[in-house]
């Protein structure tokens, strides 16, 4: 229960961080002896905040659009599976239709059981690789009957062929990270922005831990999404194996005569 509200407990507690921080600096730096500059310095923040939030919002436009473009993929990728396995059964060979779907959920299982942990690091699964490759030696291995078993053959190669380059797309977006220069320059942004909030002039103390409070809790919540989308398989929000658990059910429910 707890870890559902983890993202807002962590921007909570950086609120109550952003209001210590300005309190600290009213008392010793005396920032309430310069009210007189607010209009100077609230024009100064107004202008870096509009710079600041075009940076802010084109970031997480960007992570969020890579978190769902991966989505897409892994749903691609494991309905192309089981399409893949529906070509095969056009052979009308049984046996060697058992043993092909032996193949395709061997393959289904080895990214279920890494659960991404190999692309969570920007690496491959070398098991899934090696199972994706048993795939394509067992259409290598098919014998023609007859014309039907020729054409059945094509749609097979267009359908892996297709399956491959989902595949490849889904790796390189699982892999694929935000540049640290950028992210870097969005921590510094932040710090920057928190850092003209604590030391801005307040008359009124309460106005003062409210609007500190506001702010470090909105921004420190952006920071979280932000390195929570940039990886997919770790933090709050995450892709997980589900699409490819419901293919492995229906290629073991439905597909048994």
């Amino acid at each position: 229960m707890i870890e559902k509200y983890s993202p807002y407990i962590r921007a909570f507690g950086w609120g109550i961080v952003g209001i210590i921080l300005s309190l600290l600096s009213r008392k010793f730096l005396s920032t309430s002896n310069y009210s007189q500059e607010l209009g100077s310095i609230s024009n100064i923040i107004a202008l870096f905040g509009v710079l600041f939030g075009l940076l802010l919002a084109f970031v997480v436009f960007e992570a969020w659009k890579q978190f769902t473009d991966l989505g897409n993929s892994i749903i691609q990728e494991a309905t192309g599976c089981e399409r893949l396995f529906r070509t095969y059964r056009y052979l009308r060979d049984s046996k060697k239709e058992a043993e092909f779907k032996k193949v395709v959920i061997s393959y289904l299982n080895c990214i279920v059981e890494d659960n991404f942990e190999s692309n969570a690091t920007g690496k491959r699964s070398p098991k899934a690789s090696t199972a994706f490759r048993e795939i394509s030696h067992s259409i290598n291995d098919i014998d023609f009957n007859d014309d039907h078993d020729s054409v059945v053959f094509g749609q097979l190669l267009d359908d892996y062929s297709d399956l491959s380059e989902v595949r490849n797309t889904r790796i390189g977006q699982a892999t694929t990270r935000l540049p640290d220069i950028l992210k870097g320059l969005v921590e510094l942004l932040l710090i920057v922005v928190q850092g003209m909030v604590v030391i801005m002039p307040f008359n009124n103390t309460l106005y003062q831990a409210y609007f500190s409070f506001a702010l470090f809790f909105f921004l420190g919540l952006l920071r979280f999404l932000i390195l929570d989308l940039d990886n997919p398989f770790k933090g709050y929000w995450n892709q997980t194996t589900d699409e490819y658990k419901r293919v492995i059910g229906s290629l073991e429910k439905n597909y048994n005569d």
